[in-house]
């Protein structure tokens, strides 16, 4: 009978890995009965330990269920952070970071309140890395369309992230294509890009043996925002700011176009406006000044609100006052030219290298229309200075108003009788009224009884 000696040593510590991996087995089955002593050598495999001697005399049989060491070793733990590309490096919180093997997602790990993210036990070998999140898209216009055209035209170059960002068809080059489907994106007249909503700074990881923990921090930035503007988050809360009133327009019939005045220095190289337009009025077209040769411009409205963005990399320096554009418009029989005309946060006018202009101010003319009964207007307003109500009449009529405030009260009211038709201004006296948001409430009436009535809201300040 051969006998078989077994280092119970080494068999004790191969099994106590076994049974920190969680697999540990029977420690060994003897057959042969009596006191055993084997010698010889032994193989050991990731699930077995087994003899290479197959002839054992007395019939016994050794098969341990242990593991080797190294198969401990072959599994990590991966963690690290997942960061918005921004100057803040905003945590990219509630996401989901995805290992994908074959097409099919194998591990993930998701972020909450902050950055961190980490997967237990992760076998070896490389992923292609997939992100999964509820975050909106945003931080895109035409600053990025114009540094994607500065950048094939060799004028500003983008590397990492932001090139990867540039590529919004996903096509492997970055060119005026790429420059105008992001202008598109912004405007609404697409939905999505080819390359996503977002892209990674790596789109896959190796995971390798070791005995430390393996760190992979993932960088996100949404495609088409090459400047790293964007700010993510769940919510995204509009703002919307009164167009400022500079001189006055006559709309003659229910067409007519609108000015839109810089009231600021710029050279607006980029151009991103969003307007919110009043009840019964809608934009047609979109025009420049003459002094701007656009290399692409587009506009989509979507109810009262129309977005328009161009880029030219010659754009010329503007005073304040200069035209910016022409809002080509059309209006319903129900249109109040005294209602209000507003811009949204989204807008902005970047300089040739990007650079985005702070305290954006806008204007606009007030807008009277002949074809009424009557047309008034308030001006100048807003103002702490003294302020006319200036009408146009088509007929004699009688006139009086009343100045209302924030609460609805009465503040002041006035009484003109027999006015004649044509052009009139009447001085409001408003030395005693505090600074706030006032309406005035017009009323024309008719030597046949009948009645108009306009509103118009009125500023002051101190």
């Amino acid at each position: 009978m051969r006998i078989y000696y077994i280092n119970f040593t080494r068999l004790l510590i191969y099994s106590l890995f076994a049974i920190i991996e969680g697999h540990a087995q029977q420690a060994g089955v003897f057959a042969g009965g009596g006191a055993t002593h084997a010698t010889g050598s032994f193989q050991y495999s990731a699930g077995e330990v087994a003899s290479d001697d197959q002839s054992h005399g007395s019939g016994v049989s050794l098969k341990l269920g242990v593991q080797q060491p190294s198969e401990f070793f072959r599994r990590q733990l991966l963690l690290g952070e997942m960061r918005y590309a921004n100057l803040s490096q905003t945590p990219f919180t509630h996401a989901q970071l995805q290992l994908i093997r074959s097409g099919s997602v194998v591990r993930s790990a998701a972020t909450q309140s902050g950055a961190a993210w980490s997967m237990n036990w992760v076998d070896r070998g490389p992923y292609a890395l997939g992100l999964s999140t509820a975050k909106p898209w945003g931080g895109v216009n035409a600053t990025d369309a114009l540094l994607i055209i500065n950048h094939f035209s060799n004028t500003m170059l983008l590397g990492g992230i932001q090139r990867k960002a540039a590529d919004v068809d996903a096509n492997g080059v970055v060119n005026a294509t790429d420059a105008l489907q992001t202008m598109q994106r912004f405007v609404g007249l697409r939905n999505s890009l080819a390359a996503g909503d977002f892209v990674m700074n790596k789109d896959s990881v190796r995971v390798v043996e070791g005995r430390g923990n393996q760190n992979q921090d993932v960088t996100i930035l949404a495609v088409g925002d090459v400047n790293s503007s964007y700010v993510p988050t769940i919510q995204q809360r509009e703002e919307w700011n009164e167009l400022e009133r500079i001189g006055v327009l006559w709309a003659e019939g229910k067409r007519f176009s609108v000015p839109i005045h810089l009231l600021f220095a710029c050279s607006p190289a980029g151009v991103s406006l969003e307007i919110r337009l009043p009840e019964g009025v809608r934009v047609t077209g979109v025009r420049p000044n003459s002094r701007i040769r656009p290399g692409a411009l587009v506009h989509a409205s979507q109810g009262r609100d129309v977005r328009l963005a161009w880029y030219d990399l010659q754009a010329p320096q503007h005073q304040a006052g200069d035209v910016l554009c022409f809002l080509e418009c059309e209006a319903e029989d129900t249109w109040n030219s005294g209602t209000t005309w507003q811009w949204g946060s989204a807008s902005e006018i970047a300089d040739h290298n990007g650079v985005v202009y702070e305290n954006l101010r806008l204007a606009m003319p007030t807008l009277a229309d002949r074809s009424g009964d009557f047309q008034a207007l308030i001006y100048p307003n807003p103002s702490s200075d003294d302020q006319f109500l200036k009408v146009y009449l088509r007929e004699e009529v009688k006139l009086n108003a009343r100045l209302m405030d924030a609460f609805g009260r009465e503040v002041h009211s006035y009484n003109w009788q027999g006015m004649s038709k044509g052009w009139l201004s009447f001085p409001l006296e408003l030395e005693n009224v505090e600074a706030g948001h006032y309406q005035l409430e017009i009323k024309a009436t008719h030597a046949d009884g009948s009645f108009t009535s306009q509103t118009i809201k009125l500023v002051r300040y101190r």
